[in-house]
């Protein structure tokens, strides 16, 4: 896991989660950037370079990654940045290691070092006058608003994790996005990801639902809310996932997940409703023949 790397193993061990997001996002503008710059003699290969990428297809990716992939000694999949340029997940820890090394960069630790820090939540909404009078309130009232996070919150909050997870399962099973917009923000990266999975091994009729004794299922080990803010929250988890998917037509089992690993959830309250926008995680799936 991305954020779990940085915060055990390296001193950004105080980086939050939304600054991560930001950081993440600075580097697909730091390659989309590349790509305008050093790609000028490629494009007539794929045409003239577009800023909203409707000309991109596998062509593309393909080159792309495999220069990625060279450069870095870290392999990098077509689908994976495909899904990363367009913003719909791929960002583990090695996707994020290897385009940082694409980027003259020795790895994304050094990429966040290079980078301008994100300005805090409560810096860029507050003034410094207010900041001041912030400091004269009582302490109680401080303890209260900042503090004290009120436990039908962040029931509600595990409430919409444990039944999002359900979903996709289900989704997974039934190769349908339909409820998965009950819980999670429409058009955010968490979504996206789940879509283009599903998306992907419904083109190539691969199922989870198959053969009838197919072992795939998933549990919530741990679940802690660790943020609460207006509209906002953060969570983390500790989930096993163990998924295969069965190929229909070859009638075997062809890709394979099974991971234990801490997921990081940001959640947005939209419409009086808490939903997941980004999950963060570490863990890819592997070609299986049996």
């Amino acid at each position: 896991m991305i954020v779990e790397f940085f915060l055990t193993e390296h001193p950004f061990y105080t980086l939050h989660l939304r600054d991560l997001q930001t950081y993440i996002e600075y580097l697909s503008e730091s390659l989309e950037n590349k790509i305008l710059n050093d790609w000028e003699e490629k494009w007539s290969t794929f045409g003239t370079y577009d800023p909203l990428k409707n000309n991109r297809r596998s062509k593309f990716y393909e080159t792309l990654a495999s220069e990625i992939s060279d450069k870095s000694g870290i392999k990098i999949s077509r689908d994976t940045i495909h899904r990363f340029d367009n913003g719909e997940g791929g960002n583990s820890k090695y996707t994020l290691e290897s385009i940082s090394t694409y980027l003259e960069l020795e790895s994304f630790e050094d990429y966040i070092q290079a980078s301008e820090k994100p300005t805090s939540l409560f810096h860029s909404k507050l003034g410094k006058g207010l900041q001041i009078g912030l400091l004269l309130i009582p302490v109680f009232f401080l303890s209260h608003r900042f503090f004290v996070r009120p436990t039908q919150i962040k029931n509600n909050i595990e409430k919409t994790i444990i039944a999002a997870n359900e979903a996709q399962f289900k989704a997974f099973k039934n190769l349908d996005t339909t409820s998965l917009g009950q819980y999670y923000v429409a058009n955010g990266a968490a979504l996206k990801s789940i879509v283009c999975v599903i998306n992907e091994n419904k083109k190539v009729n691969r199922s989870i639902s198959l053969p009838g004794y197919n072992p795939s299922f998933y549990d919530i080990m741990s679940l802690r809310v660790v943020e609460v803010r207006d509209t906002t929250a953060t969570a983390i988890t500790e989930e096993h996932w163990l998924i295969k998917w069965y190929d229909q037509k070859k009638e075997k089992y062809t890709v394979g997940y099974d991971v234990t690993n801490k997921q990081y959830y940001e959640l947005k309250l939209v419409n009086k409703q808490w939903k997941i926008d980004h999950n963060i995680y570490e863990g890819k799936a592997t070609a299986i023949d049996f």
